[in-house]
């Protein structure tokens, strides 16, 4: 039997998991997705009658973001849909035999909410094993490790009293100090020029428009193009030769929105600019979900938010499920403060508990230990928590006194 079994590809992601199988005092091992085996004949009953639907409609949705004029077609849709369907029940296969040779206590996948990582979290849950999720960390050079989910589905609490009631000397003082990692832009991305900023502003970042954080937690926001329009929208009876909203494109996305560039004389797009730079200058931050919003919030920025996000605490960010309650927000935004002593006890509970300590790809000692002691439930992030429901979805309320 397993403490641990890790699952992932032959990336730079496998062999930091080789790395922790190696490092931790646990009974582990390392699985390198691959093709099926002999050995997922005998799991092929269990995994037909497997409702694997909502999985592979999530996989042709994030396919056809990235290819739409190809997923236009009916025919090319549901040929996609039946054949990735297919691997998923092998998938399942292979690895219901696997659970059952190995006989993990839990296992360790990347992110868990895209395939082929989403069918083995839905296979783990159904045999009662625990997940843990690991993915990039949300503060500069710290890695997540989550047993509930990553993003909007982490054990990050979304109670204010959570935070007010922790000790407020834990709070580093230092926190909105830190220097923002860059991400690298794509390659097909053709190199663009910095922007001369206006002097008020607000910041509006794109996402990446079929990644799980727009297809799984943005429930109103389901393309780059929406998320433009509608922000523009509400913000346009304030929108003067005195105040723009300034976009970026997401680097990471090698797609250009032209047809956006020149759309309003009060928008402009700043994607050769600094994020850092960018939401330091700006007066507040817009965004779906994205991490620049937590970045936001180590600056000191005012964030609003319009999906499913991790930061989502109200007094620290103003969130808005719909449009009607955007124009509401966006009316009050001068007036309304984020509360300060919550922000620094948001911040310090991430510095301290819940991120583990160096990035991923530089991991040392201090990572692997981490690691380490989070799975043994020994670095007290756990036992804060009271039991989720069932799916590993929802907490229960938090009982303060």
């Amino acid at each position: 039997m397993l403490d641990v079994l890790f699952i992932i590809k032959r990336n730079s992601h496998g062999k930091y998991f080789a790395k922790l199988s190696k490092g931790v005092r646990l009974k582990t091992e390392v699985n390198y997705l691959g093709m099926p085996t002999l050995g997922a004949l005998f799991g092929l009953l269990p995994a037909m009658k497997a409702d694997l639907n909502d999985i592979v409609e999530k996989q042709v949705e994030k396919k056809s973001v990235q290819s739409p004029w190809l997923f236009s077609y009916r025919l090319f849709r549901n040929l996609h849909y039946v054949v990735t369907y297919f691997l998923q029940v092998l998938r399942f296969a292979k690895y219901h035999e696997i659970f059952k040779q190995k006989q993990p206590a839990a296992i360790a996948v990347w992110n868990g909410h895209k395939l082929p990582a989403e069918t083995l979290v839905y296979l783990a849950k159904s045999l009662n094993i625990k997940v843990w999720y690991f993915e990039n960390g949300l503060l500069p050079r710290t890695t997540t490790l989550d047993c509930n989910g990553v993003n909007g589905t982490s054990s990050i609490p979304k109670d204010p009293r959570f935070y007010l009631n922790r000790d407020g000397s834990l709070a580093s003082s230092t926190i909105s100090s830190h220097s923002l990692v860059q991400r690298k832009p794509h390659k097909q991305r053709a190199t663009q020029t910095e922007t001369s900023l206006p002097d008020n502003f607000i910041f509006i970042p794109f996402q990446v428009p079929n990644d799980s954080q727009i297809i799984s937690n943005s429930s109103w926001i389901k393309s780059m193009e929406q998320f433009y329009e509608e922000v523009v929208s509400a913000f346009d009876a304030y929108l003067n030769d005195a105040f723009y909203l300034v976009f970026k494109e997401h680097p990471s996305w090698p797609k250009h929105y032209e047809q956006l560039y020149d759309k309003h004389p009060n928008t402009l797009f700043a994607n050769g600019n600094n994020t850092q730079e960018l939401i330091q200058k700006a007066k507040a931050v817009v965004t779906i979900n994205s991490t620049v919003g937590l970045e936001a919030l180590l600056l000191g920025r005012k964030v609003i938010t319009l999906g499913s996000a991790c930061y989502n605490v109200p007094g620290l960010v103003i969130h808005c499920p719909n449009s009607d309650v955007l124009g509401k927000r966006i009316a009050v935004l001068d007036e309304w403060e984020m509360n300060e002593s919550l922000r620094s006890r948001f911040l310090a509970f991430l510095q301290t508990e819940y991120c583990i300590p160096e990035q991923w790809v530089d991991a040392g000692t201090a990572n692997i230990h981490a690691v380490e002691r989070r799975m043994n439930g020994q670095d007290g992030f756990l036992k804060e928590f009271e039991e989720v429901s069932v799916d590993n979805t929802h907490h229960k309320n938090w009982l303060v006194s």
